[in-house]
């Protein structure tokens, strides 16, 4: 049976949506992509309890377990996953101290090289369509290493033992000390997340659902962040994102926040503990092959205010679902 509170909610959106749509597009875009994108909005309002419904099944018996708030992380099946660059050496010395003073495991995983995969290697691992008209360009080398990196890491996790993983770009910096209690909190409260994403970009309007320490909160974003720099997660995650990894259509940290498209629970940490800071982002190494034509502005639109929907009403969902006492 659908759930009628869902459904109301859904279409709610679907008309703030449509009316800022409008409004935003007069004189910018044609009545063809604003009809595209009312379609496509349409059908997930149709099909969002059904979303909604098959995450409750997936996480009935996680969700069933207690809540362990006193886990301790050294005693946990985790290793810290750090990924570098062969010719980076720098990186690595800035950052190895932080890892080690986390008191877990660790393991370097070289990462892959964007700048020395062939022209061939591309476009046999990239839906360069695909990926071209949502973000108006080509893909850089260095997005396609790093995407690539980030699976690599997913592939040594899942071959090991271990439980949960920590997965870091090698520019991060953080509080050991801070970053290990948020974890072992974290590893307590392992029902109410999939991933958590420690470095992020954007505000995403964070709405609470557990208390991690003194003053670090685990949330659920009800609006937009990106970026990949440091996050932890389980099996399952690391599981579903690997079966619809190929062919790469956006930059991993599009990728790995659509959440709805995996049955996933993506939460952040605030206020945040991990930053971006060692120097200039080795990914932006060339200058992509930019598109402004018709057709993929079109799309592009289309597949912006469809990704911020489906985000926006899961997310939304989900933190009806999973608030915890604080």
């Amino acid at each position: 049976m659908r759930n009628e509170t869902a459904r109301k909610i859904a279409f709610l959106m679907l008309a703030v949506l449509l009316i800022f749509l409008i409004s935003w597009m007069i004189g910018s875009a044609d009545f063809f992509s604003t009809a595209v994108l009312a379609v496509i909005v349409g059908v997930f309002c149709w099909d969002i309890e059904e979303y909604f419904d098959l995450l409750k099944k997936e996480n009935h018996q996680k969700n069933s377990e207690p809540i362990n708030e006193n886990s301790n992380v050294q005693h946990e099946k985790i290793t810290a996953y750090v990924l570098n660059l062969a010719r980076a050496k720098e990186r690595w010395e800035f950052i190895l101290p932080q890892v080690k003073a986390l008191g877990i495991p660790y393991e370097k995983i070289t990462a892959i090289d964007g700048k020395k995969l062939s022209e061939k290697s591309k476009k046999d691992i990239v839906d360069e369509v695909s990926y071209s008209r949502f973000f108006k360009m080509m893909p850089e080398a260095g997005t396609i290493g790093c995407s690539l990196s980030h699976e690599k890491a997913w592939r040594h996790f899942l071959d090991s033992d271990n439980e949960f993983a920590l997965i870091f770009e090698d520019d991060v910096k953080f509080d050991p000390k801070e970053l290990a209690e948020v974890i072992k909190s974290a590893i307590g409260n392992q029902a109410l997340w999939d991933i958590i994403g420690l470095e992020l970009n954007h505000y995403g309007y964070p709405q609470k659902i557990a208390k991690l320490s003194l003053d670090k909160f685990l949330v659920f974003y009800i609006t937009n962040v990106k970026h990949s720099g440091a996050y932890f997660i389980n099996r399952s995650a690391a599981k579903k994102m690997l079966e619809k990894f190929y062919p790469i259509k956006m930059p991993l940290d599009h990728y790995f926040t659509r959440s709805w498209e995996f049955g996933l629970r993506f939460c952040g940490v605030e206020p945040r503990i991990v930053e971006q800071k060692f120097g200039d982002s080795q990914i932006k190494c060339d200058e992509a092959k930019k598109f402004q034509d018709a057709k993929t502005l079109a799309v592009n639109v289309a597949y912006n205010m469809y990704t911020a929907f489906m985000q926006t009403a899961y997310n939304f969902l989900l933190y009806l679902s999973s608030r915890r006492r604080l």
